[in-house]
Formats: C-alpha cells, structure tokens, sequence
C-alpha cells in the first residue's frame, strides 16, 4: 500500500505495488511511525516498545494489524507492557504469523490474570506427579523450570500429557519441553 511504502525504506523497487517476496519485507525508517501504531489506541509507552522491535527489523510494517493492537490496547499500561516484552524476547525469525502469536502470547497474559476457579482433581494431579517421578532427572528439571517460570501451571498438565513425555526419549522430552518453553 502506498501508506506502507512510505514509511520504509525499500530493497528493491519491486515493493513499490506493496507486494513481493523478500523485498517486501523492508525496514522502517527511524523516526517514522507504523501506520498500524499511529491508528491505535496504544499508550505512548507502549507504542514506542512496538515501534523499536519495527525500526530494528524484528517487525515488518504489515506484521501487526489493528485488531490485535486493539486487542493489546485492552490491557492497562503495565500489563500491555509485560506482553510486549515477553513478545520481544522470542526470537521471531521463524514465526510466521506474528498476528496470530502476539494474539497466543495476550491469551496466556489475560488467563494468568484471571483467577482460577476450577478445582484440580487430586487423582489426576496425584498421577501426573508419579509419572513425572518415572522421567529422566533432566526432563523433570526441564518441567520444573516450566512450571516455576509460570508458562504452564502443574495443574494444566494432565497424566496423558504426562505419559505422552514419559514416552519420548529423553532427548525428544527435552527438545519438546524447550521449544514449549521457547514459543511461549
């Protein structure tokens, strides 16, 4: 769009109908602001947190559209900032819709504001544990890191997500419990 390409700086000219490959993905000039950004509702604060991740690359001008940057808007100024750092701190090069995972990442924020009112099954939980006690010390660390970083209360895991680990491989539990831990 030709809003967009003014606000970048382009690679190549095939940019200049907005589309094309990697040349589409082009850098925003410093000091220019996203079109998305400036249309929002977001705090100054929290605008300039996007803005930067835009001005370093991490973002391209049409990464983020304006219903998940409403969707942020909804949070208070220091939560909306907690969801920005913790969206900062993955590495996006292999995230293809940052949209949708910016979405996930406000998700989890908003559940872990809420308080939880369902009762855990102490069977369930009892089970969970014992399969966890049958796991390699290095999985079981890997889990407790989990739980303890707040990515995934002991709870949520229920035995058949459980067993499943139990199952794999020690190398396989703990490449699946570090790219959990990575993407979220």
């Amino acid at each position: 769009s030709s809003a967009t390409t003014t606000t970048t700086t382009t690679a190549t000219s095939s940019t200049a109908n907005g589309s094309g490959g990697a040349a589409a993905e082009a850098e925003i000039q410093v000091g220019s602001v996203v079109p998305a950004l400036a249309a929002s509702s977001l705090t100054p604060a929290v605008q300039a947190k996007l803005q930067v991740m835009y001005e370093s690359g991490r973002l391209g001008p049409d990464d983020l559209d304006a219903v998940v940057l409403a969707s942020l808007s909804r949070f208070d100024e220091t939560n909306a900032l907690a969801v920005v750092d913790k969206f900062s701190q993955v590495s996006l090069d292999t995230v293809m819709n940052k949209n949708a995972f910016l979405a996930g990442i406000m998700k989890r924020f908003r559940g872990n504001l809420q308080p939880k009112t369902a009762e855990v099954d102490p069977m369930k939980a009892l089970r969970a544990v014992q399969i966890e006690a049958t796991m390699p010390a290095s999985v079981q660390l890997a889990l407790e890191n989990i739980f303890q970083s707040g990515l995934c209360p002991r709870e949520e895991l229920d035995p058949g997500c459980m067993e499943r680990l139990a199952e794999l491989g020690e190398a396989d539990a703990g490449d699946c419990l570090n790219r959990f831990a990575m993407a979220n």
